[in-house]
């Protein structure tokens, strides 16, 4: 038997025997007291001599009872102990309850941890040092490649490099682990082609060892791609206002070349050579002016003009002008249900045109282009969408080389061009023209590439048009045969080689000018004219004049003085809203520049057929 065991026994027997005093101990702590019991109980015999003290005999049942009757050194010696062992039990206790508490903090701690990272729509892991995962909140356990708790242990690459077996070109993560700093921003493609943004943070221990790193990283693919578009759209407009300036000045001076070619054009003979070199000069002089309208188109100036157009006839002249001189075979499709467009046609044409010119100087040793069009809907958002609905998608296809990955992100950019430049070769233009065109008309390009095995682009076009839909007028060629009545015409126009070319145009066609370099004087002069019965019967006022009254205010001015003025707007370049809609600002037509003889006689045919007001007319010059 145990000797603490038959210390506590023997001292039962003599308190029982002797009723002696009682000291009564919970069971539970027995085994503590019968250490020290089984010291005391090896004390000297003759410390164990004394008289006792009778107390009354207790129950027994789950207590244990020790004499103190011995001598006063061994009571002591156990009131002691009794006493250290409660103490003791009792901070026990404490540090048992604080152990508890503590416990209950770190799980809520742990819980509140995990809801607040899975909260984030980030990626966030920790991993060891071999780059295995520890830990991951909720977004990223969202992979396709992440297999719930049976990823945790697995390489981070093999979750989200493709699982090709090794870290992920450029990640930051392995550098931050092996300098022990952190790394933030980094950019990586993953093999999926998606674009992510990484920051390392690594976790050390008291010693500074580097024990772990938490990654947090997320999926910037989409937002990057928009940033590339706002930044392509601003590339455009810069180069675009840019473009419109030179427009502007070029188109005077092209007015003044056009106006005086077809002057010279009159003065000869049908079969002279001079007159072939006039209409040698004459042809150059349109294809600049074709250039400056594709300046103008991607410019602040080019907005559409639109009116209902038929999609068969854009495709076909389009086409037709495209394949020109090209070893290539067209063939083409139109789904019936798409039959109209409403758009401005010329731009649209050009659009199409630069599409499939591209496609055909892909092939230069022939091929066949396929071009079709047909109708789908597009949701808001799609390809930076912001009308959603039906819309015209127009794809031109080829099978030529392709787009190097390389330049991809280029082929939008004005004046790029893998072409050499010049005016019969590349300008750089033509992909962003289209680019700018389409955007315009609140619709997206679409380009799909592949190294020796052709390109597609696809063009997205609004079938309907929210905006307004007065489209501007223009004059059936056969009126340019008709003769026009003459009258008095007064010019408003700052640039002295535009005017002197626009008085002797008019003149030719029989009508009487008068000038005028600023918006004040064309009003004095309307005014006087009125006063004097002798009205102007038409006005042509340039919209845009430098450090002056412009068109638009100039013809706010004239109607107060005569609300029945019959106004044509002129201009080489503007961004205003009157050029698209000019019958909302009290104009009667558009006169653009640069102009020939025949396209003044052309617009103001419109003249002859408007009503003859009340007030007296001017006659023809005679």
């Amino acid at each position: 038997m145990c000797p603490s065991l038959r210390i506590i026994q023997d001292a039962r027997k003599r308190c029982r025997a002797t009723g002696t005093f009682w000291t009564w101990i919970p069971l539970r702590r027995t085994m503590a007291l019968a250490a020290l019991l089984w010291l005391l109980g090896n004390l000297p015999d003759t410390m164990a001599q004394g008289p006792e003290v009778p107390i009354p005999q207790q129950s027994p049942n789950r207590l244990m009872a020790i004499s103190l009757s011995s001598l006063p050194y061994a009571a002591a010696a156990t009131f002691a102990a009794i006493a250290f062992l409660i103490i003791f039990n009792q901070k026990l206790q404490r540090e048992v309850r604080e152990r508890k508490a503590a416990e209950r903090k770190l799980r809520r701690a742990e819980r509140e941890k995990a809801v607040l990272l899975d909260s984030i729509a980030e990626n966030v892991v920790y991993l060891d040092t071999d780059l295995r995962i520890l830990w991951a909140n909720r977004n990223a356990r969202k992979e396709p490649r992440f297999r719930s708790q049976s990823s945790m242990g697995d390489h981070c690459y093999a979750i989200w490099g493709g699982g090709n077996g090794k870290p992920c070109k450029h990640c930051p993560v392995p550098k931050s682990l092996a300098k022990g700093v952190p790394q933030q921003n980094h950019a990586v493609r993953d093999p999926d082609g998606r674009r992510w943004q990484i920051r390392a943070y690594p976790v050390k221990n008291d010693n500074g060892v580097t024990t772990g790193i938490v990654v947090i990283s997320r999926d910037v693919t989409e937002m990057l791609a928009k940033q590339e578009e706002q930044l392509q759209s601003r590339k455009l407009e810069s180069v675009g206002v840019l473009a419109g300036g030179i427009a502007h000045d070029f188109n005077n001076m092209l007015t003044a070349i056009m106006g005086y070619v077809s002057l010279a054009e009159l003065q000869q003979q049908p079969a002279s050579q001079t007159r072939t070199y006039l209409e040698k000069a004459a042809e150059a002089a349109n294809r600049a002016k074709q250039l400056a309208i594709r300046l103008l188109t991607f410019s602040h100036g080019g907005h559409p003009l639109r009116r209902q157009a038929v999609v068969a006839d854009l495709l076909q002249d389009a086409v037709r002008s495209a394949v020109d001189g090209h070893p290539v075979s067209i063939r083409m499709t139109v789904d019936p249900q798409c039959r109209l467009l409403w758009c401005d046609t010329a731009q649209i044409r050009q659009a199409i045109e630069n599409v499939i010119v591209n496609a055909c100087e892909s092939m230069p040793n022939g091929g066949e282009v396929l071009v079709e069009a047909d109708c789908t809907d597009i949701e808001e958002g799609v390809g930076g969408v912001r009308l959603p609905g039906g819309y015209l998608r127009i794809s031109v296809s080829d099978r030529g080389a392709g787009i190097p990955k390389e330049i991809r992100d280029k082929i939008f950019d004005p004046y790029f061009t893998t072409k050499p430049m010049g005016a019969q070769k590349g300008s750089g233009l033509g992909l962003a023209i289209t680019h700018s065109i389409v955007q315009k008309h609140q619709g997206y390009v679409s380009v799909s590439a592949r190294p020796d095995q052709g390109t597609r682009v696809d063009l997205f076009l609004p079938l309907e048009f929210a905006g307004n839909q007065s489209a501007a007028v223009t004059s059936p060629t056969e009126e340019k045969q008709q003769q026009t009545q003459g009258g008095r015409i007064l010019v408003l126009e700052d640039e002295t080689m535009v005017w002197e070319v626009a008085e002797m145009l008019l003149s030719h066609l029989g009508y009487r000018v008068t000038h005028a370099t600023n918006g004040e004087a064309a009003v004095e002069l309307y005014e006087r004219a009125m006063a004097d019965g002798k009205p102007y019967d038409t006005v042509i006022l340039d919209l845009t004049i430098k450090g002056g009254m412009g068109g638009r205010e100039t013809l706010e001015a004239l109607k107060r003085i005569d609300p029945d003025v019959f106004a044509f707007v002129s201009s080489g370049y503007s961004s205003d809203p009157v050029l698209t809609d000019f019958r909302r600002f009290g104009f009667r037509g558009v006169i653009p520049k640069p102009y020939t003889l025949e396209e003044v006689k052309a617009a103001l045919a419109e003249r002859t057929k408007a009503p003859t007001t009340s007030r007296s007319r001017g006659g023809p010059a005679g």
